[in-house]
């Protein structure tokens, strides 16, 4: 079976400088790494949850197109977080809107 790593263009510089893919293609397979709230001009984190969750999904949906896939075909997706029972409902509705746009859940 065939592996490459997808990094799309503006996360390639990091796995130049750190040698950290931002996925795996196995097959027909995709192992996405951790995708974070962090604005990528400033490196910082973003103001709240709604936000941070919305930047971690774009960066999971950049990550996905570039190695061929959608959000609608994630199987699986863990988050962690520093204050669940805090971040939970923001979450969760920036969780299902990219769910319901994707056509997924």
């Amino acid at each position: 079976m065939t592996r490459r790593s997808v990094n799309p263009p503006p996360t390639g510089m990091l796995y130049d400088r750190l040698h950290f893919s931002q996925a795996t293609r196995a097959g027909d397979m995709i192992w996405v790494s951790g995708q974070v709230g962090v604005d990528a001009s400033t490196m910082t984190p973003a103001d709240g949850m709604d936000a941070q969750a919305r930047l971690a999904f774009e960066g999971v949906r950049a990550v996905l197109e570039a190695g061929g896939a959608g959000l609608k075909d994630i199987v699986e997706l863990t988050t962690f977080h520093t204050d669940l029972r805090g971040d939970m409902d923001a979450f969760s509705r920036v969780k299902d809107e990219y769910g319901n746009h994707a056509g997924g859940s």
